[in-house]
């Protein structure tokens, strides 16, 4: 749905640039429905459209200030040299887990959570998301078809190494 939506949306001559960057807080919708998805809690598609709310422009605003200045901080870091901008886009990979689960935590602080989630475990995350490489060569070959399974999958993944770097919740494995 997000990458229908958002096709369409970038489809617009002129306009679509600037909608499109209205809608990157649907990438903090769908962390709240894969975190809610790993947790065992019930899912809803609106879910996705968790930033949009009507009665708290605020909240919106704030969300799409944290998307837009990581991706402005990315870009910055990539113009100095491609391998420091990868390292802080893998430094800020998990903003968007945090700002679902912490919506009123402040732009800066969302960002340097995320530096500190990633200390130590940028590799981890580098290889991990290496070992996407053939999935996404698989969406290429089917020219698409394979996405369906493999954004899921990828999604999924990504929140479940969120949950692992910041365990909140005890699993309770079933009694025998």
């Amino acid at each position: 749905i997000v990458l229908a939506l958002s096709g369409a949306v970038n489809g617009i001559p002129g306009f679509g640039q600037i909608l499109s960057r209205a809608m990157l807080v649907l990438e903090i919708g769908l962390s709240v429905f894969y975190l809610k998805f790993i947790n065992n809690e019930k899912t809803d598609y609106m879910d996705v459209f968790f930033s949009f709310t009507f009665k708290d422009l605020n909240k919106y605003l704030n969300h799409l200030g944290t998307m837009l200045a990581r991706m402005l901080l990315i870009v910055l870091w990539m113009l100095l040299f491609i391998i420091p901008g990868i390292i802080k886009a893998i430094a800020y990979s998990q903003v968007t887990y945090i700002k679902a689960e912490n919506p009123d935590m402040d732009i800066m602080e969302c960002l340097k959570e995320s530096q500190r989630l990633m200390d130590g475990h940028k590799m981890e995350y580098f290889v991990m998301q290496l070992s996407f490489i053939g999935w996404f060569l698989l969406i290429c070959i089917t020219f698409g078809l394979a996405a369906i399974y493999v954004l899921p999958y990828h999604a999924t993944t990504m929140a479940l190494y969120y949950r692992a770097l910041t365990p909140q919740i005890e699993i309770i494995a079933p009694k025998e």
